[in-house]
């Protein structure tokens, strides 16, 4: 697989430990470029470098910062969702 544009991928849970995992390993990637950043109502409207406590080495991507954070149910364009919540069973957000 290596699509000729980038996927846009929403990252669930974007504050979170894992979230921020993939916030970080999706920093550069050719086949993918995040596009929404999700989390709870305590988080959305405020942008990411906010709403989040970086957990991880290094620093938080540049990109990453300004984002604001949204509500999942106001997720828009986004190819692929991270995590996936058929994966996890979740079914319906």
């Amino acid at each position: 697989m290596n699509p000729s544009a980038p996927i846009k991928v929403g990252i669930l849970g974007a504050t979170g430990a894992v979230g921020q995992r993939l916030v970080q390993l999706l920093d550069g990637h050719p086949w993918f470029r995040v596009t929404a950043l999700a989390g709870s109502e305590r988080s959305a409207g405020r942008p990411y470098g906010e709403a989040c406590r970086w957990l991880l080495s290094g620093d938080m991507p540049a990109w990453a910062r300004e984002m604001p954070v949204q509500e999942v149910h106001q997720l828009g364009d986004v190819g692929r969702e991270f995590p996936r919540d058929d994966h996890f069973g979740a079914g319906d957000l």
